[in-house]
């Protein structure tokens, strides 16, 4: 009889603990309630529908029937490692009242790094027009699933806007992401209606957000004009991809494909430097003490 209760204590207690999503189940973002909005006419090229005014006003079942044939739903957040800056949340708590930027970024990659200019100021400007920009946090090294460090790398950027650690690439899976950094834009229906993969096209993305924005204050009845200028951030470092020669480098052991006057290996080594060198490889001077990442 006392193996029966602690038999029957486990099992109500494993029933109470909450549910481990597989990412490539996780859930659609939940969908608002259907309400009227204006008429819809054909897709934009660079985020959410056209609408042609709040005279034309129609159900809108015909505007989410044309959204789901052109668009995809966002993806719930999943299982989040922790919260930066932020209470624990959900996008589905946003979906019908924001418009939602999820940004897929490392506080060590440079080229996230030269987005976070673009990203902060988009959130200063649109903030109180219902934008809400999500940072999601994943990994590609195991120093950056430290708590600490990405805290700090989120102080040091300036970042004001929510920011959620994707230790186990959860989310990441779910969105099927591939690239840092990488953004979807989520409008007030949950629909993904645009996004965009590495540095450059601010000006696209930002006229995308300001769409998406539009009619978020239309379907609410709002009558808000939302501002159709583009934003330059002072601190932004302008960089021209086509003038980037160099491959990307590491000097991490367990990286290290460019060394060419020596042999990556943990532990202390010390390099000779050449007399020649040849474009586009890696040579050290000195006593180096190598790690897998650093």
């Amino acid at each position: 009889m006392v193996v029966i209760a602690i038999v029957v204590v486990i099992g109500y207690i494993q029933s109470r603990q909450p549910a481990h999503l597989n990412p490539s189940q996780a859930p659609d973002v939940v969908s608002p309630p259907i309400t009227t909005a204006p008429a819809v006419s054909s897709p934009s090229t660079t985020g959410g529908p056209h609408f042609s005014g709040a005279a034309a006003a129609v159900d809108r079942t015909a505007v989410l029937a044309q959204k789901a044939k052109e668009y995809s739903k966002a993806k719930e957040l999943v299982d989040p490692s922790a919260f930066i800056n932020t209470d624990p949340f959900t996008l589905s708590q946003y979906v019908g009242k924001k418009v939602i930027l999820v940004d897929f970024w490392t506080y060590s990659c440079i080229n996230c790094e030269r987005t976070i200019p673009y990203l902060n100021a988009w959130y200063q400007k649109y903030k109180d027009d219902g934008l809400l920009i999500v940072g999601v946090h994943t990994p590609e090294f195991d120093f950056e699933k430290n708590l600490d460090n990405v805290t700090a790398g989120v102080r040091r950027l300036g970042i004001k806007y929510p920011v959620v650690l994707d230790n186990d690439h959860g989310t990441w899976d779910a969105y099927q992401n591939q690239y840092w950094p990488h953004e979807y834009l989520i409008d007030i229906d949950g629909y993904v209606v645009h996004d965009h993969i590495g540095e450059g096209d601010y000006a696209a993305t930002e006229h995308a957000i300001q769409q998406a924005l539009q009619e978020r204050s239309t379907v609410l009845g709002l009558n808000e004009a939302i501002a159709t200028t583009i934003v330059t951030p002072s601190d932004a470092i302008a960089m021209d991809p086509s003038q980037v020669q160099s491959p990307e480098t590491y000097v991490g052991y367990a990286r290290d494909q460019l060394l060419a006057n020596g042999t990556p290996a943990a532990g202390v080594q010390t390099f000779t430097l050449p007399s020649t060198y040849t474009l586009n490889n890696l040579y050290l001077g000195g006593t180096w003490s190598f790690a897998a990442e650093y």
